[in-house]
């Protein structure tokens, strides 16, 4: 997977090249952001910023473990590697949320989690904070604001109704959704329950990010093109001397998710383990993060399109998530559905 800010290129097998980062094209909020009244987690996570880090690249892989640029993604190996997806955006200095560390103790059941994010208060379409907050009933949440990258647009395309979260992806427009802000955790067991509509030019890229900026691993899933049916998990390692995919080629989880499912991933020192309503699908032993990582909840534009093109107006389709939870536990039982 990728970035907009640094989008990898497909390559033979597991190779892939990388651009800069992308910046916003609207000027970040100067007040700070509202103080949260439920937990979220953080076990190790850093501090909240105060100023935008640094920008960050991606580490630069030898001559002959890159390719140019291409769009699509070239797919010449025997199986398909996981397309090319954007990563979060660099946190704008002043739109930072505080974390709760998550009550010690809580978990170790199938579905008790020491934080679970219901979406019982409404908020209009239209409603959405267009300046990379989130509304009021949903204090620890934080999205990028509108015009970051060109793409992303809170205002128009975020609604919480009928107990989901809602992008409504319309007009050659998406969101992105931080749903403990700019800290993180490490190691866990994180869960988003979630749909999506089948339709053209968007892509869907749950993941969880490095909360430095700096790109060393990422965690994958569930993500894919909405034009595709099935989604994939995967987990980016950052390996000497090339980038690649573990496991690699595309893994298809066996649900649809064009219904709601359940998307596990559970995290501990030395594997990662993701799951669909609560069955295994892959398992990474090797390379595995021991970092703080930041959830992002992020549908984009398709990386089937070309450079700089965005998808028909007229397109329109929906991305819903029922819950999001979180617990600093990562040997409690996965729910099942």
């Amino acid at each position: 997977m990728v970035t907009e800010a640094q989008r990898l290129a497909t390559g033979t097998g597991t190779s892939r090249a990388r651009r800069p980062w992308p910046t916003s094209t609207v000027t970040p909020p100067s007040t700070p952001a509202a103080t949260p009244t439920s937990s979220a987690p953080s076990t190790t996570a850093a501090p909240a910023p105060t100023a935008a880090p640094p920008v960050a690249t991606k580490p630069a892989a030898t001559p002959t473990a890159t390719r140019p640029v291409t769009t699509p993604p070239a797919a010449t190996a025997p199986v398909a590697a996981p397309p090319v997806t954007t990563a979060p955006a660099a946190p704008p200095p002043a739109a930072t949320a505080p974390v709760v560390p998550a009550p010690a103790g809580v978990g170790g059941s199938a579905g008790t989690y020491a934080v679970s994010q219901e979406f019982d208060t409404p908020v209009a379409q239209g409603s959405w904070p267009s300046d990379g907050r989130a509304p009021s009933a949903y204090p620890n949440y934080l999205s990028y604001p509108d015009g970051t990258s060109g793409k992303y647009f809170p205002s128009k395309v975020l609604s919480v109704h009928d107990g989901v979260l809602d992008w409504y992806c319309h007009s050659s427009m998406a969101a992105a959704v931080l749903p403990f802000g700019y800290e993180g955790f490490t190691y866990g067991t994180y869960t988003v329950r979630m749909r999506a509509d089948q339709f053209e030019q968007y892509h869907i890229a749950f993941l969880l990010w490095p909360v430095t900026n700096k790109w060393t691993h990422e965690i994958d899933g569930p993500e894919q093109e909405t034009s595709e049916p099935k989604p994939y998990p995967a987990v980016l390692q950052s390996t000497s001397p090339s980038v690649r995919f573990q496991p690699a080629g595309q893994l298809a989880v066996p649900k649809s998710w064009n219904e709601f499912h359940d998307y596990t991933w559970q995290w501990a020192p030395g594997s990662l383990t993701f799951f669909q309503d609560g069955v295994e699908v892959t398992r990474v032993t090797s390379n595995v993060p021991d970092q703080p990582m930041r959830p992002v909840l992020q549908v984009e534009f398709s990386n089937r399109l070309a450079e700089g093109q965005k998808p028909d107006p007229r397109i329109t389709g929906h991305v819903q998530v029922d819950r999001v939870a979180y617990d600093p536990s990562y040997t409690m039982a996965v729910p099942r559905s």
